[in-house]
C-alpha cells in the first residue's frame, strides 16, 4: 500500500481528531502522528499532518479533512486526486468547494449526506455510508453501516470524520472500528 496523507486543516489547537485517526488506523498499518515525528527507515502508511491553510500539498492522492475552525483565508484548492472531507454545517466551505468542482464528502445528520450518525452512545457509534465511494488508494466503498467502538465518549463531528478517513484511505475494508 502506498502512503495514505491525511491533512487536517482548522484554526484551533484541538489534536482530538488526529490523535484519534492514528489510534483507528494503525491496526492497518503504521500511522505517523504528527507527520514531522517519523521514524528514519520506516515508510508509514497513513501520515497525519494538521495545519492552519490548505497549501504546500504533495501532488499524490491524500484526504484533506476540515475542521468547522477552519476558516479559508483565499480560495480552496487542492491537487487532483485529493478528497475533502466536511462538515455538513460549513456551508461556506462546502459551497465554495462546489464552485470548485473538488470531490467533497459531507459529514452529518441528513439523507443528503455522505456520512451520517444512524446512532450512538457512549461505547460505540453508528455511521451510515449513503453511497459510494472511491477511496483514494483506488478502492470502492458500497453504502453500509458502519460501527464505530469508542474509547471514549466523542463529539459526532469527529466521529463522522475519522469514519470518512478511514473509508476513504482504504483501510482494511472494513464495517468495525475502534477509536
Amino acid at each position: 500500500m502506498d502512503m495514505v496523507p491525511i491533512y487536517i486543516f482548522g484554526n484551533d489547537d484541538d489534536k482530538t481528531l488526529g490523535q484519534m485517526l492514528q489510534s483507528a488506523l494503525s491496526p492497518f498499518g503504521t500511522a505517523v502522528y504528527p507527520a514531522d515525528a517519523r521514524q528514519t527507515g520506516t515508510q508509514p502508511c497513513f501520515c497525519i499532518t494538521e495545519q492552519k491553510d490548505c497549501s504546500n500539498l504533495p501532488p499524490i492522492r491524500g484526504i484533506a479533512v476540515f475542521k468547522k475552525s477552519f476558516v479559508p483565508a483565499k480560495p480552496v484548492e487542492l491537487p487532483p486526486g485529493w478528497v475533502a472531507v466536511i462538515s455538513a454545517c460549513h456551508d461556506k466551505l462546502k459551497e465554495a468547494l462546489r464552485k470548485t468542482g473538488q470531490i467533497t464528502v459531507t459529514c452529518g445528520t441528513k439523507a443528503t449526506d455522505t456520512f451520517s450518525i444512524s446512532g450512538i452512545n457512549e461505547n460505540q457509534a453508528s455511521v451510515s455510508l449513503q453511497r459510494t465511494l472511491k477511496t483514494v488508494t483506488g478502492g470502492i466503498a458500497e453504502p453500509c453501516e458502519i460501527t464505530m467502538g469508542l474509547a471514549k465518549p466523542y463529539h459526532p463531528n469527529k466521529i463522522l470524520a475519522a469514519a470518512a478517513v478511514l473509508v476513504l484511505s482504504g483501510a482494511g475494508g472494513e464495517t468495525v472500528y475502534r477509536v
